[in-house]
C-alpha cells in the first residue's frame, strides 16, 4: 500500500506521521520510529494492494495494471502513470495535486523485459501534462538518458552507461532533485552515474514512464530535504564541494587535496550546514576527514571545528604534531579546554579523525580508528556550522565525509544463544560457545540488528562447513533489511567447501550473481572472513587474503544489519565483529 508520512511540529522534539491511504480522508497514526530527521519520508508505496492502486496513480498516458505486488505498463506505446497526491509538513494542511519542495530524492526499483536499445523505462518528474515533462529513462542494453519533453518535442539533455543490465533484471534508480541550483543526480543500484548536472524546471507531478516496452515498477519512494544531504569530498574531478573559507588561504589543489597555505593564529573554513535543537535541523552527525600537518612544532595545529556560531563562539578539536589532542569550546577571547589525550600523531604523516556528535552535545572521536575522546559533553553548546581549521601551520585535508548517523562498534561471541528476534529464517543455537544451524534448509539466516552503516565499515567473523558439496555453502550477509519497503534485500559472501566463493545480491525475491572468485578452505576447517565496504566498493578476505577486490557494488537503499547465511548445509560461526573502515 501506499504510505504517506508527513512530520509535523507539535514540539520541538516531538514528530508525527501522517498515512494517507486509498481514501482521501487523512488518518492519524503514532510517530514512525524510522523517521530521521532531516530526510523525511513523504510516500512510499510496494503496490501490495492493487484494487487502491488508481486511487493513488493516474494514468495519463497507454495502460498500466498492479499485478503480484508490482505496477507496470500493458501496452508498448508510451505510457505514463503519476502520484495523484503530494503530502506537506505543515500540520494541518491536504495533500496537493503536484510537489512542491525544492530539493527531494524520487526513487523506484524498475525491470525492463525489452532487449531493444530504443525499449526504455523509467521516472517522470516535473510533469505539467503528457507534452511537457521531464524523465530519466534506461535501456535494457545498458544506456540511460536524461531528456526533456516540451510541447510534445523530445530532447535528450544527457546520456551515459550504467552497470546492473540486461533483460528481466530489477534495479534500483534514485533520482535527487535540487531546484534552487537547478541540478540533477541520477544513482543506479546505489552507484552515482550523473552527479549535479545543469537542469532547470519548476514544480510538478512525479511518475513512471515505459517507451516501447511494457515496463514494471516497485517500490517506488519520495524523500525530502529539511537539512543537507549526506556528503563525500574527495577534492578531485568536478565534485561541488561548497566550502566556505573565513580566513587563511583555502584552495583544492590538483593532487585531490584541499589546502590551506597561510600560517597564522586562525585559518577556518567552513560548510554552510547547522547543527542544532530545532527538528529540522541535524541533530546526530559524524564528520570525517583526512587531515596532514608539515610542520612539527606543539603549537602547529590542524583540527575541525563544529557547533560554529560565529568567529568568537565554537567548538573544536586540534591535533599537535607532537601527538596531543585537545577538545575546547571558545567564546569571545576565552578557550575553554574540554578534554586533553594522546594519540599516535607525528609530523609530515597523514592520519584520519572522524568526530562524532550524539543528540547535539555528546561527542566522541577517534584518530586511525582509535578512541581519544569518548561521550565528551559540550554542555550548552549545540548548535552552529562545522569546518576545518589550522592553527600557525599550513595543511592539507581529504577525504572530508559528513553523515547523520552516528557508528557504534559491534561484537558478538555467541557466548549465549542470540536473541529470537535475529532468527529470520532456519533452525540455530549457540552450543559450544559458537552460532550453529541446524537446519539444512535452502537459505538460513541470522542478522544481528545491529543498523550498521550501509558503507565505509569492516565486517568480520569466523566461519565453518560442516558439509562437502558444491552446493552446501556458508557466508555472511550485509546491507540486510528485516522490515520497511526494502525488508528482505540484502548482500551476501557465501563459500562453498569446494573452493568457490560467490557475491551475490538479493533483490525482489530473487538472487543475482555480481562475481565469482576461489578459495582454499575446505570442508570442517575454521577461516575467518572480512567484508570490507568503502564507498561502493566492496573487498572481501580470506584469511587476510583478498579474493574480492574493489568490486563495485552500492547501497541496498540504506544502513541494515550484519549476519551469518547457510544454503543446503550446517554451519558453525564465531567472533563477529562489525568496525569503523578507515581510509588510508
Amino acid at each position: 500500500m501506499l504510505r504517506f508520512i508527513v512530520c509535523a511540529l507539535a514540539a520541538w522534539a516531538s514528530i508525527a506521521a501522517l498515512s494517507l491511504l486509498a481514501s482521501t480522508a487523512a488518518a492519524q497514526q503514532p510517530p514512525d520510529p524510522d523517521f530521521v530527521p532531516p530526510d523525511p519520508v513523504l510516500i512510499e508505496d510496494n503496490f501490495s494492494q492493487p484494487s487502491s492502486i488508481a486511487d493513488r496513480w493516474q494514468t495519463t498516458a497507454g495502460s498500466w495494471s498492479g499485478t503480484s505486488g508490482t505496477y507496470g505498463s500493458t501496452v508498448r506505446a508510451t505510457s505514463i502513470s503519476v502520484i495523484r497526491r503530494y503530502p506537506v509538513i505543515e500540520p494541518g494542511q491536504p495533500p496537493l495535486p503536484q510537489l512542491l519542495y525544492d530539493v527531494y530524492t524520487y526513487r523506484a526499483r524498475l525491470r525492463n523485459p525489452g532487449t531493444g536499445a530504443e525499449q526504455w523505462v523509467g521516472l517522470v518528474y516535473q510533469m505539467k501534462d503528457p507534452q511537457n515533462y521531464a524523465e530519466v529513462v534506461f535501456s535494457p542494453t545498458g544506456v540511460l538518458a536524461v531528456r526533456e519533453v516540451t510541447n510534445g518535442v523530445l530532447q535528450t539533455l544527457h546520456v551515459d552507461s550504467y552497470a546492473g543490465v540486461g533483460t528481466g533484471v530489477w534495479f534500483d534508480v534514485a533520482l535527487h532533485r535540487n531546484e534552487n541550483h537547478g541540478w540533477t543526480s541520477v544513482d543506479v543500484n546505489g552507484v552515482p552515474i550523473f552527479v549535479n548536472i545543469g537542469q532547470g524546471g519548476a514544480d510538478g507531478q512525479l511518475g513512471l514512464v515505459t517507451h516501447g516496452v511494457a515496463g514494471r515498477f516497485d517500490k517506488v519512494r519520495l524523500s525530502i530535504q529539511l537539512g543537507e544531504l549526506p556528503f563525500k569530498n574527495s577534492f578531485s574531478g568536478n565534485e561541488i564541494t561548497n566550502w566556505e573559507p573565513q580566513s587563511g588561504q583555502w584552495s583544492i589543489q590538483q593532487n585531490g587535496t584541499y589546502n590551506n597555505a597561510a600560517v597564522q593564529k586562525n585559518s577556518y573554513t567552513e560548510q554552510v550546514i547547522d547543527i542544532g535543537p530545532d527538528l529540522f535541523r541535524t541533530r546526530t552527525f559524524s564528520l570525517r576527514a583526512r587531515m596532514f600537518n608539515p610542520y612539527s612544532g606543539p603549537g602547529n595545529l590542524v583540527g575541525i571545528i563544529f557547533h560554529r556560531e560565529s568567529r568568537f563562539d565554537y567548538a573544536e578539536v586540534n591535533f599537535s604534531p607532537t601527538g596531543v589532542a585537545q577538545l575546547s569550546i571558545v567564546r569571545g577571547f576565552t578557550r575553554q579546554p574540554l578534554a586533553t589525550a594522546s594519540y599516535a600523531g607525528r609530523p609530515r604523516t597523514w592520519f584520519d579523525v572522524k568526530l562524532q556528535v550524539v543528540e547535539l552535545n555528546t561527542v566522541s572521536i577517534t584518530v586511525d580508528g582509535k578512541p581519544v575522546f569518548d561521550g565528551v559533553s559540550t554542555g550548552d553548546k549545540v548548535a552552529g556550522r562545522f569546518g576545518l581549521v589550522t592553527h600557525w601551520a599550513p595543511g592539507s585535508f581529504d577525504d572530508v565525509w559528513y553523515d547523520q548517523r552516528a557508528f557504534t562498534p559491534f561484537a558478538e561471541s555467541f557466548a549465549s544463544p542470540p536473541p529470537s528476534s535475529w532468527i529470520r529464517s532456519g533452525q540455530w543455537d549457540a552450543s559450544g560457545g559458537t552460532l550453529n544451524s541446524t537446519a539444512v534448509g535452502i537459505t538460513d539466516i541470522v542478522a544481528t540488528e545491529c543498523g550498521c552503516w550501509d558503507t565505509d565499515f569492516r565486517y568480520s567473523a569466523r566461519l565453518l562447513n560442516e558439509f562437502k558439496a558444491s552446493g552446501n555453502l556458508v557466508g555472511l550477509v550485509y546491507n540486510y533489511h528485516s522490515k520497511g519497503l526494502y525488508a528482505g534485500d540484502y548482500y551476501e559472501v557465501v563459500f562453498s567447501p569446494t573452493g568457490i566463493a560467490r557475491l551475490n545480491k538479493v533483490i525482489q525475491g530473487t538472487r543475482y550473481l555480481v562475481a565469482n572468485a576461489s578459495h582454499d578452505v575446505p570442508r570442517n576447517v575454521w577461516f575467518d572472513v572480512q567484508v570490507v565496504r568503502s564507498g561502493v566498493s566492496t573487498t572481501v578476505l580470506v584469511n587476510g587474503n583478498p579474493i574480492f577486490d574493489n568490486v563495485t557494488q552500492g547501497e541496498l537503499f540504506t544502513a541494515g544489519d550484519v549476519g551469518v547465511v547457510t544454503h543446503w548445509s550446517r554451519g558453525r560461526f564465531d567472533d563477529l565483529t562489525v568496525e569503523d573502515f578507515v581510509v588510508r
